[in-house]
């Protein structure tokens, strides 16, 4: 299973928001996957206890709370609203004794005098605890995090991040309400929320303990800890964020060497083919770095999409699914790749263009989901496929019959740089294709054709 795959199916439970937290370091974290400070005298444990085993104790002792905190504040069986919290229960009996398992101890109360802004020392922000450097604020069971309780009020997602914002000391903090938890960071640099949430309804109620392993090990209370004489950076947050970022720049140097070997194999490959003899006589190599281009970032699109589960039409049945990932499916196109199976027939070419055809298609095809007749593409039948992967979602397919000229790259499709502009067909995961997208945007490239040998033609 690709990482992709295993990041989208990873997590119930927990979401990020903005970046803070990639959801592929969230999952390295979760697994204690070659990452610093995941090993247990990072947490204060004893070398000879695993920080899971200390995750799964505090688990077992916060599930029958949760129960009984479920059953003393039920969930109104209509609308599905909060029930109110009018003794404070949840934060008492519940968050409190959450915390203490996550090692934080009682939390320290700020006092109704708040914490000032650095740069005006009038402006207070009303957080409710803090732990060291960083801030904790509790709000009622029944408040939602970003919603104002009251008109004029500022929501207390808003007000806790600006206050992070605003004050050099504290660069991490938590805010719940018993039912969702998030982690929130300085992000005066960002331009829009950034944060992991907990879903703890969902989290408790449904059980996800390996969810559960995950909060102990982001959330414990040494995650926040700065050495002595440190700054808030310090922390093995901060630090985890840092190899977030780095690990990212690492993946995108990956990417771009992987690129220009792609480039280059695609290239030579259609320019040695003996039957593309027109491509080579009247060749402009800028053109063709395009249109090469232009067909490996489809491909990685395609690729991503496919592992990710959103290219097949949701309401496609086994039979379409199955001969999609038989014939048509880039995973199976890979796995060739990557054992060097092949021949200088242009079958498999042909059935990637079907693909990225059906996905280029300006409008798409309403109700697709049927395979219509037709044989289906045998990986040892040469010749020019006739099948039609029908289950992509809400796309038509057609077959081109007719021999197609050398490479026509049409540049008002490429963005700055050679990415594919956003709004085309195919933008984003090129997944759904909307109206006015442009009917070639997928379908540009190389242009090659199967005869009935199998052999490509320009």
């Amino acid at each position: 299973m690709s990482a992709a795959t295993r990041t989208a199916l990873a997590f119930t439970a927990v979401s990020t928001v903005g970046g803070l937290l990639p959801a592929d370091m969230l999952l390295r974290i979760a697994e204690a996957r070659n990452l610093p400070g995941t090993k247990p005298a990072d947490y204060g444990l004893p070398a000879s206890v695993p920080v899971r085993d200390e995750a799964e104790r505090a688990w077992e002792y916060l599930k029958p709370l949760w129960r009984e905190l479920r059953a003393a504040l039920p969930s109104d069986p209509t609308t599905g609203a909060p029930a109110a919290d009018p003794t404070g229960r949840a934060g008492t009996e519940w968050l409190a004794q959450l915390f203490r398992k996550l090692d934080f101890g009682a939390l320290t109360e700020v006092g109704p005098a708040g914490i000032p802004a650095d740069s005006d020392p009038e402006k207070r922000f009303p957080v409710s605890h803090r732990h060291g450097p960083a801030l904790i604020h509790v709000i009622p069971w029944n408040q939602e995090l970003d919603k104002r309780l009251t008109a004029g009020q500022v929501p207390p997602q808003s007000m806790l991040q600006d206050c992070l914002n605003r004050t050099e000391a504290h660069l991490w903090a938590v805010l719940t309400n018993g039912r969702r938890l998030r982690l929130l960071r300085d992000s005066s640099s960002f331009s829009t929320a950034a944060y992991v949430e907990f879903d703890l309804e969902a989290l408790f109620d449904g059980e996800l303990f390996s969810e559960f392993v995950l909060l102990y090990s982001l959330l414990h209370a040494s995650r926040f800890t700065v050495p002595e004489g440190a700054a808030p950076s310090g922390c093995w947050l901060e630090k985890w964020r840092t190899e977030a970022v780095t690990s990212g720049a690492r993946a995108l140097d990956q990417l771009r060497l992987g690129v220009q070997n792609a480039l280059t194999v695609l290239g030579t490959g259609f320019l040695r083919h003996p039957d593309n003899s027109r491509l080579r006589e009247d060749v402009d190599p800028k053109a063709l770095r395009d249109a090469l281009l232009r067909l490996v970032y489809r491909l990685l699109f395609v690729f991503v999409a496919e592992d990710r589960g959103a290219l097949l039409d949701p309401n496609a049945g086994d039979r379409e699914r199955e001969a999609y990932e038989r014939y048509f499916s880039s995973a199976r196109l890979r796995e060739r790749a990557r054992r060097r199976q092949g021949t200088a027939h242009g079958d498999q070419y042909e059935a990637l263009r079907i693909v990225l055809d059906a996905l280029g298609t300006e409008g798409g095809r309403q109700g697709a989901g049927a395979a219509r007749p037709g044989r289906p593409v045998h990986p040892h039948r040469r010749g020019r496929p006739a099948g039609r992967p029908e289950a992509v979602q809400r796309v038509p397919v057609h077959r081109r019959t007719a021999p197609r000229p050398g490479p026509r790259p049409r540049r008002a499709a490429l963005a700055p740089g050679g990415l594919p502009a956003s709004g085309r067909g195919g933008a984003g995961l090129g997944v759904r294709v909307p109206a006015g997208a442009g009917a070639q945007a997928l379908g540009d490239g190389p242009h090659v054709r199967a005869d009935r040998g199998g052999r490509q033609q320009p």
